[in-house]
C-alpha cells in the first residue's frame, strides 16, 4: 500500500484507504472534500457516508471548519502558520477568483450536504426517486428491534413448547438461551447482507460426505475394528490406547448406523482417524499400509478435516431458520402496515439498483464522488450498493473512496463483515494507507 497523498487520488477510480486508529482519518476526509470543491464539485454532489448519526454531525462540522479555514487562507493570500504541505500549496494550484466563490457556495450548502448514515442515504435515495425505485412516496419509519424480538419470541415458543426437559436443555445449550439468540438474530436481520457460515451449499456437501462415510462404515467397519481394537495389532498403544478407542468407537458407530446418519463427535473422529497412526517398532509394512490405506480411514479423515473448520452446524441451521422466519414475518408486517425499517431501506435500494441500471446511473450523476467512512462496518449488501453506483458512473468519471480499518471488521455487533472488506480490497484500483498515529506521544 502507498501512503496517502490527497492530490494523488485519481478521479474516476475506486480507492481503498486503510486508516488505523488515530491516524487522521477525519482530517483526510475533510481534505478530500475540500479538494473536490476546489476542483468544481458542489458540496451537495459529494456524498459522505458514515456509521452513526453522531459521526455524521462530527464530519459535517469538521468539513465545514476545513472549508472555512481554506476560505480565510484564500482571502489573505497566504497559508496559516503550521499548515500541512498539501493545504499550504492550494493557492498555488487554484486561482483566488475561482476558489473563493466555490468555497462560499460550499459553505452555504453544508447544511444540506449529503453527509448521511448508510440508512439515511438509502432513505433519501428511495424518497428522491420513488418512481424509479418502485417505492411508495410515504412510508412510516419504524425501529425494528422490538418487532424482531416479538417475532423471534413466537418462533422460540413454537420450537420449545413441545420439547421435553432434555431436548429443551440441548436447544438452550446450542443457542445459549433466548436472549443470546435474540442478540444474534437482531444483528442478522438488521444487517441483511451478513452471511451465515457455512453457506447452505457447503452443508449439503458435508451431508453428502457423511452419507458416503456411513455407506462405507456399514461395509467396512468390522475390518477396521479388527485392527484398531485388536490388542495384538501393532499399534503404539501409548498413543492409541484401547480404552480411548473403544470409548470413541461406540458413539461413532451409533451415529453412522442411523438412517439418515448423524455426524459423529469431532473428538471421536480425531482419535479414530488421526493424520497418521503410530506403530510399534515391530510393525511390518503390510500392517502399516493396511491401516493407513483403509477406505474408512481415508473417508473418516476427510470428514474430520471438513468438520474441524466449521462452527457447530446445529446452531447454524437453527440460526438460519430463526433468521428466515423472523425476516419473513417482519417484512410481511411492514408491507401490510405501510412501514419501513432500517434493513428494509437497504434491501429496497439494493433490489431497485439490481433491477434498474438507470437508477444506478442517476445516483452516480447525483453524487459523482462518494466517500464511505468506517467502511469496515458495512456488509456485502451495503458494499454492493456503492459498487453498483460507482460502476454505473465510472465511464463518466465517478469516484468511490472507501475508508476503514480492517482490524475493526471483526466487530460483528456493528454488522462488520471482514469478507466485504477483503472483496473491496481486491476490487480497488488503488490502495492507500494512513499509518502515522497522531494521538500517541513520540515515544510510543
Amino acid at each position: 500500500m502507498t501512503p496517502l497523498e490527497i492530490q494523488r487520488i485519481e478521479p474516476g477510480r475506486r480507492h481503498l484507504i486503510e486508516a488505523n486508529a488515530g491516524t487522521g482519518k477525519t482530517y483526510a476526509i475533510a481534505n478530500l472534500f475540500l479538494r473536490w470543491v476546489l476542483e468544481g464539485k458542489r458540496a451537495r454532489e459529494i456524498l459522505v457516508v458514515t456509521f452513526t448519526n453522531a459521526a455524521t454531525d462530527e464530519l459535517r462540522g469538521r468539513i465545514r471548519a476545513r472549508l472555512a479555514e481554506a476560505r480565510r487562507m484564500f482571502e489573505r493570500g497566504q497559508a496559516p502558520d503550521g499548515a500541512d504541505p498539501w493545504f499550504a500549496t492550494l493557492p498555488d494550484r487554484h486561482p483566488r477568483r475561482q476558489a473563493l466563490p466555490d468555497l462560499e457556495l460550499a459553505l452555504l450548502e453544508m447544511n444540506e450536504a449529503p453527509i448521511h448514515t448508510i440508512h439515511g442515504f438509502c432513505q433519501q435515495a428511495l424518497a428522491d426517486r420513488a418512481l424509479a425505485s418502485g417505492q411508495p412516496f410515504e412510508l412510516e419509519q419504524v425501529d425494528e428491534e422490538a418487532a424482531i424480538e416479538r417475532h423471534l419470541l413466537d418462533w422460540w415458543r413454537r420450537q420449545t413448547y413441545a420439547l421435553d426437559t432434555d431436548r429443551l436443555a440441548q436447544l438452550e445449550k446450542s443457542l445459549g438461551g433466548f436472549r443470546a439468540l435474540y442478540e444474534k438474530i437482531r444483528i442478522l436481520v438488521t444487517s441483511p447482507g451478513l452471511r451465515l457460515y457455512p453457506p447452505a451449499h457447503e452443508i449439503d456437501a458435508l451431508n453428502q460426505q457423511l452419507q458416503t462415510l456411513a455407506a462405507l462404515w456399514r461395509q467396512e467397519h468390522e475390518s477396521l475394528k479388527a485392527m484398531l481394537l485388536a490388542p495384538d495389532f501393532p499399534l503404539n498403544r501409548s498413543s492409541h490406547r484401547l480404552s480411548t478407542l473403544e470409548r470413541c468407537w461406540n458413539p461413532t458407530d451409533a451415529a453412522l448406523s442411523r438412517t439418515p446418519p448423524d455426524r459423529p463427535p469431532l473428538e471421536a473422529l480425531e482419535k479414530l482417524f488421526p493424520d497418521a497412526f503410530k506403530f510399534t517398532k515391530k510393525a511390518d509394512e503390510k500392517s502399516r499400509k493396511k491401516l493407513e490405506t483403509h477406505p474408512l480411514v481415508t473417508a473418516g479423515r476427510a470428514l474430520r478435516a471438513r468438520l474441524a473448520g466449521l462452527p457447530p452446524l446445529e446452531q447454524v441451521a437453527l440460526l438460519r431458520q430463526a433468521r428466515a422466519e423472523t425476516e419473513s414475518r417482519l417484512r410481511r408486517e411492514n408491507r401490510r402496515l405501510g412501514r419501513q425499517s432500517f434493513s428494509d431501506m437497504i434491501l429496497s435500494l439494493h433490489h431497485a439498483l439490481t433491477a434498474d441500471a438507470a437508477l444506478a446511473r442517476a445516483l452516480a450523476g447525483d453524487h459523482p464522488v462518494i466517500m464511505v467512512d468506517e467502511f469496515q462496518d458495512t456488509d456485502p449488501l451495503q458494499y454492493e450498493i456503492f459498487s453498483r453506483i460507482h460502476q454505473a458512473g465510472r465511464a463518466q468519471g465517478h469516484t468511490l473512496i472507501l475508508i476503514g480499518d480492517p482490524k475493526q471488521a471483526i466487530y460483528g455487533f456493528r454488522g462488520g463483515d471482514i469478507f466485504a472488506y477483503l472483496q473491496a480490497a481486491r476490487e480497488a484500483d488503488h490502495r492507500w494507507s494512513l499509518s502515522v498515529n497522531w494521538r500517541s506521544t513520540e515515544e510510543l
